[in-house]
């Protein structure tokens, strides 16, 4: 629909137009004698056409139309060049590097011919290509960043002029979760495969513990598979420690079949340590890169933090008392209450925060290693007091609960208590009879072996006879024994099971302080609870005086090292009277740079300048003058940054955080997808006013051109 714009007033525009009319009138009506009727008619209608223009100039007509964005009207194609794309995985044995280059270069975007398309190659960077066949020049090397690429794209182009990105990649992204994300429609193309047709042999995923106490044996159970080979393998399994010679396992496998290999290890010195993992290679790997992992364990001193809290006194107070009061490696409190509301609190440095016992003491609690339960039947524990055990333990805490005549009885029906513990109570458990400990054949932990180094050390059985234990209904399904009762009838002694991110332990007898004879009685109690402390104790950053970050861990040479850590002052020290230092080791651990943090509300930050390329293992201690509170460590490595990762299965998990089902393609889809952009440019039409006088010099040209066709033909007419 046309409408007018005038830009005069219409008064003006319709006096100027009545005049100009007039006057050609006027002129048409005295005709020069040399012009003959004919010519002077054909001047007239020049100017009488001229006079149109003019006023159509004037009115300014204008109309909506549908017009392309072309402030966003880019398509972006970001190429993954990272090394997993060399996992020779596609059809014929091609790498997925391979697949990409062939499926870019091989659409036809003759449809997008009229959009800006954009080439990028990225890894760990992105950069620009001239043309999308300059991928192949460079092959596959480094880790996958999609954060990084996405950000080059925001940067170079702007998220408000790019209609699409194309990511074609194998879906492997190291990024931290949640990190790669943009407001722009992204188009995932999927070049690789789960690996399970192809021939590979591969360490898979497990989990291992990034941090443990100095002293703590580590179990690792490592998973191995093989795939593609239609025949058995033999292959090997070599395992290191730091520097030391390594351990080599034969393996013999089938495709197909899971396999495991379990590797113990037993970490006595504080730092950093490194565990190797690497499989010898097979014929014809689709891929080398998940044939090798390297796992950096933290090691630190094992600082215990305990709270013994005994809603009434019970005959385990005073042993646990003498055991753990006057150690010096235990920060032990022991709240315990009195009449009515008052409590009281023992041990070398108590915990004042527990004056009130866990009444508002949920922050305190979290810094403990373990709490250990006195009692706890009937009400016994407050609901206040109960829920706050129930997310201590969930949020990663744990909780030892004694036995005797006042546990693991009735409980009111909404207790979490039912929940945390391993055992199904009954209402009135304890019963006095006589049994021995028996280790479970299935244990051979750190516990387990300690119970029978004690049980085969006093050698009479009569002299490790115990008196006293709580009877349960059942073992919860996901709870595991580790010791048992042997006497008239076989009774779970030791029981444990995960809850939340951490553990509950049921010891279902108060007479362990009761083990052995003379000095051995002694002796035993202190091994066990020892190996019990072991079994229970967090290692979780929230129980830790010292907590620490970096701002990367792996660096380029240009990179700087920022430093933040916050530390809790022990019982007894004021916040002012310690101090944070870091320190840069090598890797051979010789000292290279320290400072001491500056404080500012709280947190200790420092700087340190870039490194020469090479590993480093950063060291944070708390001191109180000289005095070492507590160190952590951290692996750091400067130009060897963003290496691929060993898991190298390709999925659409990470595609699927970033777009639809509907728009994550295969390399055969090639035509689907360039429809799909076009429809998503389309998508970016926008409604606008046109104004031909404005856009065109057409109505200029026209008004010229006429006014000369007039003056040519007066000249010809001899007029002039």
């Amino acid at each position: 629909m046309i409408a007018f714009y005038p830009l005069l007033p219409g008064w003006l525009i319709a006096v100027l137009l009545a005049a100009a009319v007039t006057a050609v009138f006027v002129a048409y009506r005295h005709r020069n004698p040399v012009a003959s009727p004919r010519q002077h008619a054909l001047l007239m209608g020049l100017r009488l056409l001229t006079l149109v223009v003019l006023t159509l100039i004037l009115l300014c007509p204008g109309t909506v139309v549908d017009d392309l964005n072309a402030q966003r009207s880019h398509v972006v194609f970001l190429m993954d060049r990272s090394a997993s794309m060399g996992v020779r995985d596609m059809p014929a044995a091609a790498s997925r590097h391979a697949a990409a280059v062939k499926f870019v270069t091989g659409l036809d975007l003759s449809a997008l011919s009229d959009y800006p398309v954009r080439h990028y190659a990225f890894n760990d960077k992105a950069e620009p290509l001239a043309a999308p066949a300059a991928l192949s020049e460079s092959g596959p090397q480094g880790g996958t960043d999609y954060a990084e690429a996405f950000r080059r794209v925001e940067t170079d182009i702007g998220a408000a002029r790019a209609a699409a990105i194309v990511m074609v990649s194998d879906g492997i992204d190291l990024a931290p979760p949640g990190a790669a994300s943009t407001s722009i429609p992204v188009f995932c193309v999927r070049t690789g495969t789960d690996l399970a047709a192809a021939r590979d042999l591969g360490l898979d995923r497990f989990t291992f513990p990034a941090k443990v106490n100095q002293g703590d044996e580590v179990t690792f159970d490592i998973p191995v598979s093989l795939s593609g080979y239609p025949a058995a393998q033999r292959a090997e399994l070599a395992i290191t420690v730091d520097a030391a010679a390594p351990q080599r396992r034969p393996l013999e496998l089938v495709a197909g079949r899971p396999h495991g290999e379990t590797f113990s290890h037993r970490f006595d010195a504080e730092g950093m340590h490194v565990v190797g993992l690497e499989l010898s290679e097979l014929p014809d790997e689709a891929t080398l890169l998940n044939n090798r992992r390297e796992l950096a364990i933290e090691v630190v001193r094992a600082r215990t933090e305990l709270l013994a809290y005994f809603p009434i006194l019970t005959n385990s107070f005073r042993p646990l008392l003498r055991e753990f009061e006057n150690d010096e490696e235990v920060v032990f409190t022991a709240c315990y209450r009195m009449a009515g509301e008052a409590y009281g609190l023992r041990g070398r440095t108590p915990n004042t925060a527990f004056i009130r016992g866990l009444e508002g003491a949920a922050e305190a609690l979290r810094q403990m290693n373990a709490v250990i339960l006195g009692a706890h039947n009937g009400d016994l524990l407050s609901p206040a007091d109960a829920q706050t055990l129930d997310r201590y333990v969930s949020a990663g805490g744990s909780l030892i609960l004694l036995g005797g005549g006042d546990s693991f009885g009735e409980l009111p029906a909404d207790s979490p208590l039912r929940e945390l513990s391993p055992v199904t109570h009954l209402e009135k458990p304890f019963t006095d009879e006589r049994f021995t400990v028996a280790v479970d054949p299935a244990e051979n932990g750190a516990l387990a072996r300690q119970v029978r180094e004690i049980l085969a050390a006093d050698g009479q059985p009569e002299d490790l006879v115990l008196t006293g234990i709580d009877h349960v209904r059942d073992v919860k399904p996901n709870a595991r024994v580790l010791l048992w009762a042997e006497g008239a009838q076989r009774l779970p002694l030791l029981v444990w099971q995960p809850y939340g991110q951490g553990k509950v332990i049921a010891l279902l007898t108060n007479a362990m302080h009761t083990w052995g004879t003379g000095e051995t009685r002694d002796r035993n109690y202190g091994l066990f609870w020892r190996q019990l402390i072991a079994l229970a104790r967090t290692t979780d950053d929230a129980a830790d005086i010292l907590q620490f970050t970096v701002n990367k861990s792996e660096l380029t040479t240009e990179d700087s090292l920022t430093v933040s850590a916050t530390a809790r002052p022990p019982a007894g020290l004021d916040e002012a009277a310690i101090t944070v230092r870091a320190e840069l080791l090598a890797a051979d651990g010789n000292p290279l740079r320290a400072q001491d943090l500056a404080r500012r509300d709280g947190v200790h930050t420092g700087e340190f300048a870039p490194l020469p390329a090479g590993r480093y293992v950063l060291r944070v201690q708390v001191l109180s003058g000289e005095q070492i509170l507590r160190q952590r460590f951290r692996c750091l490595l400067v130009g060897e940054i963003s290496r691929e990762g060993t898991d190298v299965r390709s999925g659409d998990a990470v595609f699927r955080r970033l777009s639809p089902p509907s728009r994550i393609y295969t390399p055969d889809q090639g035509a689907m997808l360039v429809q799909d952009l076009r429809a998503a440019v389309l998508k970016n039409k926008i409604e606008r006013e046109l104004f031909v006088i404005y856009e065109s010099p057409l109505p200029l040209i026209v008004v010229l051109g006429l006014l000369l066709a007039e003056w040519f033909l007066r000249r010809r007419f001899n007029l002039f």
